[in-house]
């Protein structure tokens, strides 16, 4: 007997796009969730993933003249189940991998059609033939979408609405009496199709408010609804978090999208139906909807999954472990690169050619740096959103499916006329931000750089590019790398430097008024996309025509009327952003930036006679013990943390409670020092009379002076690591806290005046760097 089942026995692999699977087995397919599996709890960003994966992939329709560019979703297994509900006669499969993405399309499809059936107004006013053919593909796409959340039985005569999804313990009939659905996901679905079919007011999906698994079902739904309304209705990304494009209304007429037309052919005259579609294309009143109903089209026809069903369910978790245990894919730019060696070969070959040395240097920065696959995917990632910017101004989504998109129809667009230059070129400028990156933003190298630049411009660039590392600025990078590239042709290395210093100056004054990002990466991405107010072109390279870069000036102007045009920083000068930064809590928000506007404020600044815990850079001369705003010093451990004077929180150790009336104040740069890593724990919630006295420990300038310190710091019970005694009695005193020691009593007052004093040293300083 042969007791081995063939392979086709023992499962079937589909792949199939969203409205096939969902009513597969003849239109009467039911996925049930068993009671093994977790609870429906995609996060937002993940959520934010798929929509990001399929309107990519919605956009991209706009750009392939030939073909629907369809969006893979990856696989769902299910297992072939008959016994569990007995009054089901559709086909009941259990979802064994898949229910997240299932239950989110499900989400995603009935936010559509409310949606359309919100907007439905916006056809009012459309007329004739043209109103004809939208209210046909208004209908049809409602249809559809929703017959992939909600199937039909027959029964009695009639048929009889069932929910595609439902968990174990709910139970799918034929008639409503024999029915019963306990799961959120089918009393939602169920809600749904009367909300649908009774033509209600309204979806009724409150009711999973504030229930433990049902919440984040809510969330999702009105975070899917919101998106839907900002981005795809409106036809902006703007207002939308995804990172994508917008099909644009002149997209309309092109023979791409109108694959996704499926009653056009009411109108029979060909030529009315160019009229029609030129109609669209000119009327934003309609686009909206208009997109909406082409995206419905979409979702359904090109979006795809991978269907394997078993009956067996020991097979089910073979297949699994198997579809997970493949490792990481190709990344994008090793998908890419066949596309470059095929156009190099049909000129004058690969080897020796322009192309393989930038492929070289993208491998020096890349595959040699990240071994393992993961790694190597994760950089490629951050290297080709950073390259997209940079070459055109692109807001390239993470996803690996639109960045392999990206570069074969972003390189197959550009033009021969000029010969292989601006393919390679479009090749060159992938590799320079790879070294970019490599080099001035990850942090164990930026270091070497001192050995690449000069003296006189070294150190402040590391400094700089070290703080913005620190601050997770990624927009930055197509921006500098852009002058970093020119600098590599030209040599002017004191231009390259302006900018540099400029970026940052415009980071830290502007991060000081928002306390959170602000909107500062679609300020930095709108320097790379659009056309500056100084004139001139965008800063990113361009694909057919290099734009000029503006000169350091220009450049600067603009992140000037940046900081004074935008209506929630408005920023014109010192004052300005001194009232707005002394009342922000920016220790609670970002600890390098702190530790910048500190050194800032220190640097070649002394103690004020007879104004305690007050510094003035004024009649004094230049030293290198004053010199804090430099490399050495930021990275050194000596001054590595953000300490609290008065507590984070009120310690009853006699602080004046003034100073936690306000939540701001104890938060505010008046109220913070730099220390060595941890040296103010022993201390943490002492009275100012005990950190006064740990202070002057850390300040003392003569051995006789520390001893007497130590001795006073040991009277009081204060007691000091081992490596922090070491430190100081070495002679390599603290002496960035100088000022601090003088302070007799430490109030909301003395915060409030420490905090202005502060601010003002620190503008001083770095505005300059904006030439304010």
């Amino acid at each position: 007997m042969n007791i081995l089942k063939s392979v086709s026995d023992l499962f079937a692999a589909t792949a199939s796009n969203l409205y096939d699977t969902m009513t597969s087995h003849s239109g009467n397919a039911g996925f049930k969730i068993p009671d093994y599996q977790r609870s429906y709890d995609w996060s937002e960003e993940k959520v934010r993933r798929l929509l990001e994966d399929c309107f990519n992939g919605f956009y991209y329709l706009s750009s392939n003249q030939s073909e629907t560019p369809f969006t893979f979703l990856g696989t769902i297994i299910l297992v072939a189940e008959n016994s569990s509900e007995p009054n089901f006669d559709g086909a009941s499969l259990l979802v064994f991998d898949g229910q997240q993405r299932l239950t989110t399309l499900s989400l995603l499809s009935c936010a559509l059609i409310e949606i359309l059936i919100e907007n439905n107004s916006d056809l009012s006013d459309v007329e004739g033939d043209l109103k004809t053919w939208l209210t046909a593909e208004l209908d049809f796409q409602r249809e559809v979408l929703y017959q992939c959340v909600i199937g039909q039985l027959l029964g009695r005569g009639s048929t009889h609405p069932f929910p595609r999804i439902v968990r174990d313990g709910d139970e799918r009939a034929r008639s409503t009496r024999d029915s019963e659905y306990r799961s959120h996901i089918a009393k939602a679905l169920m809600n749904f199709s009367r909300y649908y079919s009774e033509e209600r007011d309204k979806f009724d999906i409150d009711f999973l408010k504030n229930q433990v698994d049902g919440d984040r079902m809510l969330k999702n739904y009105n975070y899917i609804k919101d998106q839907l309304r900002k981005f795809l209705y409106s036809g902006s990304s703007e207002d939308s978090d995804l990172e994508c494009e917008p099909l644009s209304n002149s997209d309309f007429k092109k023979a791409s999208v109108r694959q996704l037309f499926d009653k056009d052919k009411v109108i029979t005259n060909d030529s009315a139906r160019e009229r029609m579609i030129a109609q669209l294309s000119s009327n934003d009143h309609t686009s909206g909807i208009f997109r909406c109903i082409l995206f419905s089209s979409y979702l359904t026809k090109a979006v795809v999954l991978t269907r394997v069903e078993t009956d067996d369910e020991n097979a089910a978790f073979d297949i699994f472990d198997a579809l997970n245990t493949t490792g990481e894919p190709l990344t994008a730019l090793e998908t890419f690169k066949p596309k470059v060696i095929q156009y190099e070969n049909s000129l004058e070959g690969y080897r020796g050619s322009e192309s393989e040395a930038q492929f070289d240097r993208i491998a020096r920065y890349l595959d040699k740096i990240y071994p393992s696959s993961e790694e190597k995917q994760k950089e490629t990632k951050e290297i080709l959103v950073s390259s997209a910017l940079y070459q055109n101004g692109y807001k390239l989504p993470f996803d690996l499916s639109s960045q392999r998109n990206y570069l074969r129809l972003k390189f197959e667009a550009i033009s021969d006329n000029q010969g292989s230059r601006l393919k390679r070129r479009f090749v060159a400028s992938i590799a320079d931000v790879a070294e970019y990156r490599f080099k001035y933003w990850k942090k164990e190298q930026i270091g070497s750089l001192s050995s690449v630049h000069s003296t006189a411009v070294a150190d402040t660039l590391m400094l700089c590019c070290s703080f913005i590392s620190n601050m997770n600025t990624s927009l930055s990078i197509p921006i500098i790398a852009r002058y970093w590239s020119q600098y590599n042709k030209d040599g002017n290395e004191a231009e390259f430097l302006e900018v540099v210093k400029a970026l940052t100056s415009f980071i830290i004054l502007r991060r000081s008024v928002t306390g959170n990002t602000g909107g500062i990466d679609s300020e930095l991405r709108k320097l790379m996309q659009k056309e500056p107010s100084v004139g001139g072109k965008p800063l990113c390279a361009g694909l057919e025509n290099e734009n000029a870069l503006l000169s350091s000036a220009d450049f600067k102007s603009e992140l000037r009327s940046y900081l004074a045009k935008n209506s929630k920083i408005n920023v014109k000068g010192k004052n300005d952003w001194i009232a707005k930064a002394q009342f922000m809590p920016l220790a609670s928000y970002s600890r390098p930036l702190c530790r910048m506007i500190l050194l800032a404020a220190s640097h070649q600044s002394l103690p004020v006679t007879g104004e305690e815990g007050l510094l003035s850079k004024q009649r004094t001369r230049k030293t290198e013990e004053l010199n804090f705003l430099n490399y050495r010093y930021w990275i050194s451990e000596k001054y590595s943390t953000v300490e609290h004077v008065a507590p984070d929180s009120e310690s009853g150790s006699g602080w004046d409670s003034d100073i936690y009336r306000r939540p701001y104040t104890k938060n505010t740069v008046g109220n913070l020092v730099l220390l060595p890593q941890k040296e103010n724990s022993s201390v943490g919630n002492s009275s100012w009379r005990k950190k006064r006295i740990f202070y002057s420990a850390l300040t003392a300038k003569t051995q006789d002076s520390l001893e007497t310190a130590f001795a006073q710091a040991k009277k009081e019970g204060i007691s000091f690591r081992k490596k922090t005694e070491e430190l100081l009695k070495e002679g390599d005193r603290l002496h960035l806290l100088d000022h601090i020691g003088s302070v007799s009593s430490w109030t909301e007052e003395t915060i409030k005046r420490r905090t202005e004093n502060l601010l003002e040293l620190a503008w001083d300083e770095l505005s300059e760097w904006l030439d304010y």
